[in-house]
């Protein structure tokens, strides 16, 4: 039995100069887009999006996916070119 938990995506995420703000699951980027406005963060690049792992770390949306694909988050084709939330929940 393994004492470490696999690790999952729990949440949507933006990484910025060291930041990382994150929602959690629902949560779309959108949602997060329009809390980052709010807190004056300006325009968010695609570049910038990304996910909260459950081992609270920021993960491109490619890593997402292939997190995602090993904890059995996501088994199908993905909806576009890249992992988004819709993908997930």
């Amino acid at each position: 039995m393994s004492l470490v938990a696999e690790e999952r995506i729990v949440g949507v995420a933006l990484h910025r100069e060291g930041a990382v703000l994150c929602l959690p699951a629902p949560s779309r980027h959108h949602d997060l887009i329009r809390v980052a406005v709010r807190l004056g963060w300006g325009l968010v690049h695609v570049q910038e999006q990304g996910f909260l792992t459950s081992l609270g770390r920021f993960v491109t949306r490619r890593a997402a996916e292939s997190i995602a694909r090993a904890a059995g988050q996501v088994t199908g084709a993905l909806i576009g070119s890249v992992l988004t939330s819709e993908d997930l929940w």
